[in-house]
């Protein structure tokens, strides 16, 4: 239907059925469209009406939809609710102020958004609301009801995480300003023990014990006693066996790019190759 000037004076009846249908369609101008009108419904229907009248139309669902479009493009003309204050709201139907209490202290101790006027915390409300219905409010539920939105993937919002190295989140006042301010001690004034150390003693530090076990090494000739290279070499030699068991050159730079690309020392390295040649046998097992 277009949209055509008006010929009268006041709205019709048809006029009046039309705003009253356009409003509750559209819930977020307000409540009590079908009822009481809300002091936010009241402002939203003055703005409507001014604009209808200047603009000297005939009241259907285009020329409002035309109407809601223009108004809400000017910030602050339209008081709108948001969708996830709207979705809070059905779903807190049946609870009370205490339960959103016990909420927010939740939310406060697990990092989550809670502050108010944030339509992340209303996010985050609905979907506690909706999961915790029927069980009772313990930390123990709410924990689980936690775990149990992770798990299915819901999205909740979380508080950013500090950057660890500012000096006003290093648990100590810092005022870069002040002079009075906590800050950390200087190295010279920190780790000075009053006792005399040994480190430097070869009597105590054992220094003087591995001169002796290294010269009688060297006058029997007898092999390097560490233990680290020795498991190191044993491990080496299993991924050599792994590697061999290729049959082809690209098999055995598998097997190979397998055991350098394991993260950790040679025992994983050792275990990535030993996986890698298995799952080659089965592949030409399989193509047999």
């Amino acid at each position: 239907m277009a949209i055509t000037a008006r010929t009268q004076q006041g709205l019709t009846t048809e006029e009046k059925k039309a705003v009253r249908k356009f409003f509750i369609d559209h819930p977020e101008l307000g409540e009590g469209a079908a009822t009481t009108p809300t002091e936010q419904l009241t402002r939203n229907v003055s703005a409507f009406e001014d604009y209808l009248t200047k603009w000297n139309v005939v009241v259907t669902d285009e020329s409002l939809q035309k109407t809601y479009e223009s108004l809400r493009a000017v910030p602050g003309v339209l008081q709108i609710t948001s969708e996830a204050r709207m979705k809070f709201a059905e779903a807190s139907k049946g609870h009370n102020q205490g339960h959103q209490d016990i909420l927010d202290r939740f939310f406060k101790r697990v990092h989550l958004v809670c502050e108010q006027d944030d339509d992340r915390t209303f996010e985050n409300s609905t979907a506690f609301y909706r999961a915790m219905a029927g069980r009772q409010w313990t930390d123990d539920n709410l924990m689980w009801v936690l775990q149990y939105l992770q798990g299915r993937g819901t999205k909740l919002h979380w508080l950013e995480r500090r950057p660890s190295d500012a000096p006003e989140y290093r648990g100590h006042r810092f005022d870069p300003n002040d002079p009075n301010a906590f800050r950390f001690a200087p190295k010279s004034d920190t780790n000075n023990s009053s006792l005399p150390s040994h480190a430097n003693n070869p009597r105590f530090n054992g220094e003087a014990e591995r001169e002796k076990r290294e010269a009688e090494r060297k006058r029997f000739n007898k092999p390097d006693e560490d233990v680290a290279a020795s498991h190191n070499y044993i491990w080496r030699q299993e991924i050599d066996r792994a590697i061999a068991e290729g049959r082809t050159y690209s098999e055995r730079n598998r097997i190979e790019q397998a055991a350098r690309q394991a993260p950790g020392g040679p025992r994983l390295q050792a275990e990535a190759a030993q996986r890698e040649a298995a799952l080659i046998r089965k592949e030409r097992e399989r193509g047999r």
